[in-house]
């Protein structure tokens, strides 16, 4: 079920994702060039290896955009969008571990920048994408966001269905009719067409 909400919501987790990775990727340099007192293996200045970073990190935005972190079936899961930003984060790391070995020079002043940025990298995307859902649901509760559907069939499962996505502040759908034996709080249509013609109407606009 794609709608404006739905992309701009992608859209969102993109960019957040995107900042995350920078944030992690900062902390880490700050750790462990700035903070620990041991020799690194080679002096790189913090605006050269920020703006590399700017230039790599859409790759592992890319990454999770492959493995599906920006679709509606993953990214609804809470279990199983924490299990892809586990397996997103350990993809994206070998592919920044990577553009460093076929470029020349150093992109890491250290080896434990990658480890750092891997551990804060995955705790930053998960603590934004947990902040994201919240605040989505927050949203819920004024209409923002929310996506209209109509149920069609006339079976338990479009009963059971109605049902599980009912609280419009929790799943952020609205259910505006039902094409088949309705209840007592949802309108029903006897036929898609009659419901579509109705839901068009002035009234219902």
């Amino acid at each position: 079920m794609r709608n404006n909400a739905t992309f701009a919501y992608a859209i969102i987790l993109v960019l957040g994702d995107f900042l995350a990775l920078v944030a992690a990727f900062t902390v880490a340099y700050i750790l462990r060039v700035k903070v620990d007192p041991r020799p690194v293996i080679e002096q790189i200045p913090a605006l050269d290896y920020i703006t590399t970073f700017l230039i790599v990190l859409p790759l592992w935005v890319l990454v999770h955009g492959f493995i599906g972190l920006y679709s509606p079936g993953v990214y609804e899961r809470r279990f199983s969008e924490i299990g892809r930003l586990f397996v997103g984060s350990f993809m994206g790391i070998l592919v920044v571990i990577g553009y460093d070995f076929i470029t020349a020079g150093n992109l890491f002043p250290a080896r434990l920048v990658p480890v750092y940025g891997l551990i804060l990298g995955f705790s930053f995307l998960l603590l934004f994408r947990i902040t994201a859902r919240i605040m989505r649901r927050l949203l819920y509760r004024f209409d923002i966001g929310i996506s209209n559907v109509v149920i069609v069939g006339d079976t338990k499962a479009s009963e059971d269905l109605a049902a599980t996505i009912g609280d419009t502040r929790t799943s952020g759908f609205k259910i505006l009719a039902i094409v088949g034996p309705g209840t007592n709080r949802i309108k029903s249509y006897t036929t898609f067409n009659d419901a579509i013609k109705h839901l068009r109407s002035p009234i219902h606009a």
